[in-house]
C-alpha cells in the first residue's frame, strides 16, 4: 500500500545514536555555562572572609557548643534520636573546620593553628559537659540511641560525608 494511504499507520522516528550523543553535549555545554554564570554571581573573598570569622573562637561559638552538648546528652539519655538530631543543628563545629580546610588550600598555617585550637578546644567542652551529664545521670540505663552510636557503621560514615558535603555546599551558595 502506498504510503499515506492508510489511516492507521504510524511511524516510529527513533534517535540515532549519533543524535543522542549530540543532545546529551548539548546538555553539557548547557550545564558548564550554566556553572560558569553561578560562579560569577559568588563573591568568594567573601566567602573566604566568612570562612575565617567562623574558625576563630568566639563567646557564640561555645555557648551554642556548649548548647548543643546539653540538648545531646539528654536527647540520647531519653532515647530520642530526634532531638540528637536538633543538637546537630544547633552545632557550631563546621565553622573551624572549614577554617581547616580553607587554610590547607591556600598554605595558611596561622588559619590552620587557630581554626584547629578552636576545634580542639570545643570538642574538649562537649566532651567536659558530656562526661558531667554522664556522671550526674549515671543511675540511668542504657538507650538504644547510646548503644546504637557505640557501633558506627560504613553506613553512618556516608551518611556523614554527605551531611558535611551538604553544610560545605550550603555555607558557599
Amino acid at each position: 500500500m502506498p504510503l499515506g494511504k492508510d489511516k492507521d499507520a504510524t511511524i516510529v522516528v527513533k534517535d540515532t545514536p549519533d543524535q543522542e550523543k549530540y543532545e546529551f553535549l548539548k546538555e553539557k555545554i548547557r550545564y558548564k555555562q550554566a556553572l560558569r554564570e553561578n560562579s560569577k554571581k559568588i563573591d568568594h573573598q567573601k566567602v573566604r572572609l566568612n570562612i575565617q570569622a567562623d574558625a576563630l573562637p568566639s563567646k557564640t561559638f561555645f555557648i551554642m557548643n556548649a548548647l548543643a552538648a546539653v540538648i545531646a546528652g539528654y536527647g540520647l539519655l531519653s532515647n530520642s534520636a530526634a532531638v540528637v538530631i536538633g543538637a546537630m543543628l544547633v552545632a557550631m563545629m563546621l565553622g573551624p573546620i572549614s577554617g581547616i580546610a580553607l587554610a590547607l588550600i591556600d598554605n595558611r598555617w596561622l588559619l590552620f593553628k587557630t581554626a584547629l585550637s578552636t576545634l580542639l578546644l570545643g570538642v574538649a567542652m562537649i566532651y567536659s559537659i558530656g562526661i558531667i551529664l554522664g556522671l550526674v545521670n549515671y543511675d540511668l540505663p542504657m538507650t538504644n540511641e547510646i548503644l546504637s552510636r557505640t557501633q558506627p557503621t560504613i553506613l553512618d560514615l556516608m551518611i556523614a560525608l554527605a551531611g558535611g558535603a551538604a553544610g560545605a555546599f550550603a555555607s558557599v551558595s
